[in-house]
């Protein structure tokens, strides 16, 4: 017997024409209006799903048109039509998913809006009396068995039929699965629906499904890695924003496989959230062509809000959980939130510590009791979890208690946070600390069009994180370059920064003191005639090798902290030359390198080798004159 449902008294939607579809004439008579459609719908095959009418109703020959995103077309009869009201029946087969509602007459169209069908099927199942979230894992109607599901606090595993339950106090507000290995979910924007939104009572039990879509061939794909983001419309980031989504796309284009994004927080930037907050940003990360996971960042809280949990609100809304786990192949992947918000509604961003809190803590070990002792584990976070030196950089004992729950298995850790770029090995444990895709927050890219560089001198750009069953290799991208550009050298002997006029010619004489004092502590303040080159290898890590020779003679390298010049010219320069101040300062990286040439005018031929053999050339013709437009 099919059940009968009546939806009302919600959100009414406004009637239009599919453009790309059959289309309603402006002279035609086909009107249906003022129609109540519910963000969300649940029912099962064979139900009868009602829609309240509080204008004109549709005729009993039209035709009800299911639009899923992918575009695939599901025709239906009108079930019913009464004076304030029409239906029509879920058929067997059909699935889970946001869909446009169409009413079709003939060859025209009116669209009546979009809802979220959740299709039950029919469980083998009864929910214990305290269950307060129970459902069904399936692919296409077949269980799938062992698949995780979380509130964010218990975990639990699917039975032979597909069968989850538990007493949840609905804490988070909703309920999110751990993809399985060898499935996915359908994404919105790119962004995988891993999750489903509770509207019950916290002691009410109420049922979620989770349909699968089967995913060939995860034993070979790449991860691409994006740090920090920050788009504000401002800067012009959002065009060169598309520059970067482009060099994504043709990357994979041109290099044809499986792919997913990874980006590691500050998505956008909460104090720009009235230009361009975080519904643009998931607007904007859909021109990507790979399904993209999301992390959390300190600027993606609510400066409004007073607390953590109502400061990750807005997040939870638009975005998803802030944090959660998914398989891709033999991986597990981890996302944790590891700042901690201490804000009290008046705005101020920097109330925050970069924490672990034990809730996610105790979650992580429940979800890491699901997977196999030995199976490798990638896991993101925004802040870093060590510092250059290898010291732990997180408040009190997150970094033990975090260490302690992944245990002896080994672990890649992504973050961001500090938009510079280095690489710590520490107790099993491989942190990338992977730069950032909007460098010096988008700055050099509008100052110096051709230079988007970091404070470290680490280029914008993203990690290629290639995965090969259990096996990892890995690259950094530049925006706008060849996987080759690896490193960047230059002529010590030419560059003498604290010649204000040269870099800053109309600035005034305040700007022009405080760019002589910036650059006096950058330590090349002066031209030399040391004949010294440096040589910046930003993803170096103690596995890379670095050679130069010079007329088939290798010289000495000495690995030496330092800072990259072209940044200093490329943004504090041209900020103090407009008279503005500079938030940003060049900043001290330890994957700088250095030799002494024999003279002034000798060529240098530049080797670095890293982990997995690639080897990066390039020759150094000197003397270089120190300016932009040769490291365009």
């Amino acid at each position: 017997m099919k059940q009968l449902l009546t939806f009302a008294l919600l959100a009414l939607l406004t009637v239009g024409a599919f453009s790309c579809k059959p289309q309603l004439q402006e002279d035609s008579d086909f009107k249906v209006s003022t129609v109540v459609v519910p963000d969300a719908i649940s029912a099962a095959p064979g139900d009868e799903v009602i829609f309240r009418v509080y204008g004109k109703v549709p005729q009993e020959t039209d035709k009800v048109v299911l639009v899923a995103p992918d575009g695939a077309e599901t025709l239906l009869p009108l079930s019913s039509v009464t004076e304030k009201s029409f239906g029509f029946c879920i058929p067997e087969g059909f699935y889970s998913d946001n869909y446009t509602l169409w009413i079709e007459r003939d060859q025209e169209r009116i669209k009546i809006g979009n809802f979220l069908l959740n299709v039950y099927l029919t469980l083998k199942d009864t929910p214990a009396e305290k269950s307060t979230v129970y459902g069904l894992v399936h692919c296409k109607g077949a269980p799938v068995v062992n698949a995780v599901v979380s509130d964010g606090i218990e975990v639990v595993k699917t039975n032979e039929n597909g069968f989850y339950q538990m007493t949840s106090n609905k804490a988070h507000g909703y309920v999110f699965i751990s993809i399985p290995s060898g499935y996915t979910v359908k994404t919105r924007n790119s962004i995988p629906q891993i999750h489903q939104n509770l509207v019950a009572a916290s002691d009410e039990a109420e049922r979620i499904d989770f349909n699968l879509i089967q995913d060939e061939g995860q034993q070979q794909y790449t991860m691409i890695v994006m740090g920090d983001i920050h788009l504000a419309n401002r800067n012009n980031d959002i065009n060169q924003f598309e520059q970067f989504t482009a060099d994504v796309n043709q990357y994979m284009a041109a290099n044809p496989g499986k792919y997913y994004g990874l980006t590691l927080g500050d998505l956008a930037w909460d104090n720009y959230w009235n230009s361009f907050d975080l519904n643009d940003y998931v607007r904007t990360i859909s021109t990507i062509n790979a399904p993209v996971f999301n992390t959390m960042g300190n600027h993606d809280n609510d400066l409004k809000a007073t607390g953590d949990a109502a400061a990750a609100l807005t997040y939870k809304k638009i975005v998803g959980p802030t944090y959660y786990s998914y398989n891709i192949g033999k991986v597990h992947y981890v996302v944790l939130d590891n700042i901690k918000c201490n804000y009290d509604g008046k705005g101020d961003n920097d109330k925050y510590t970069k924490e672990i809190v034990s809730e996610q803590i105790n979650w992580l070990k429940k979800d890491l009791a699901c997977i196999a002792a030995d199976a490798p584990v990638v896991l993101s976070m925004h802040a870093q979890f060590y510092g250059q030196s290898g010291e732990n950089a997180l408040s009190g004992s997150s970094n033990s208690n975090l260490v302690n729950a992944l245990g002896s298995r080994p672990v890649h850790i992504m973050s961001g946070h500090t938009h510079l770029m280095y690489n710590v090995i520490k107790n099993n444990i491989y942190e990338h600390n992977t730069g950032s895709v909007c460098a010096t927050w988008w700055w050099t890219g509008s100052e110096t069009p051709g230079i988007h560089i970091s404070q470290d001198g680490t280029p914008g750009g993203y990690l290629l994180f290639e995965v090969n069953d259990d096996d990892f290799k890995w690259v950094f991208k530049s925006i706008g370059k060849d996987k080759s550009y690896q490193f960047r050298a230059y002529d010590r002997n030419d560059i003498e920064l604290k010649n204000a006029w040269k870099y800053i010619p109309d600035a005034n004489e305040e700007s022009a003191d405080a760019y002589n004092k910036l650059a006096s502590v950058k330590a090349y303040a002066s031209k030399t005639t040391s004949n010294e080159v440096y040589i910046n290898v930003w993803n170096h890590d103690s596995n890379w090798k670095v050679e130069v020779s010079e007329n088939g003679n290798p010289l000495n390298v000495t690995k030496v902290e330092g800072y990259d010049p072209l940044h200093t010219i490329a943004y504090p320069a041209k900020r103090l030359n407009k008279n503005y101040s500079v938030s940003f300062e060049t900043q001290k990286t330890k994957h700088m390198f250095k030799v002494t040439a024999s003279a002034p005018n000798t060529t240098l031929e530049v080797k670095v080798t890293d982990r997995f053999g690639n080897v990066y050339t390039k020759q150094i013709y000197r003397p270089t004159a120190f300016t932009i437009e040769n490291y365009l």
